[in-house]
């Protein structure tokens, strides 16, 4: 149940934060925003999914195979948190470093995310016996897509 739980919990900050960002980059500067073009943000999210393509082919399964899942998670869970800490500071950034901080910024989060989304899969599938796989990854599968739909209105309230 709590590998469930964390998968729910990671599955909402994830789509909280890729529901958030366009509205946080786009919003101008005396908002609080960055003052990005859409096409800013669509090179953003570009950047990011090819940066989770490679992450999870040919680092992550070196994380996991070092550290854990569990040990991996948790770091995942911290450094997320640290980094979204920073995200308030990159208002005062401008020129042609403020792109360079955004993408990586983002495609690090994405990557902590999948980090601590996969780990919580293989835990999950790993404290179950194996006749009751099935029903743990439904039950995981349909509490993780209601997190990700109450995901953009419990973001958007925050």
């Amino acid at each position: 149940m709590f590998s469930i739980v964390l998968f729910c919990i990671a599955a909402f900050d994830d789509m909280a934060y890729m529901e958030m960002f366009p509205l946080w980059a786009e919003s101008d500067r005396i908002h609080g925003g960055l003052g990005l073009l859409p096409e800013d943000v669509g090179q953003v999210f570009a950047i990011t999914g090819g940066s989770i393509l490679l992450y999870q082919t040919f680092i992550y399964p070196h994380i996991v195979k070092i550290l854990g899942p569990v040990s991996a998670s948790r770091a995942a869970a911290v450094l997320s948190m640290v980094l979204l800490s920073t995200y308030p500071y990159m208002t005062h950034l401008s020129g042609h470093l403020l792109p360079v901080v955004i993408n990586v910024a983002s495609g690090l989060k994405a990557n902590l995310s999948v980090t601590i989304i996969t780990c919580s899969l293989i835990l999950q599938n790993n404290s179950v016996a194996q006749d009751q796989r099935a029903t743990a990854n439904g039950l995981a599968t349909t509490l993780m897509s209601f997190s990700k739909a109450v995901a953009p209105i419990g973001g958007g309230i925050v």
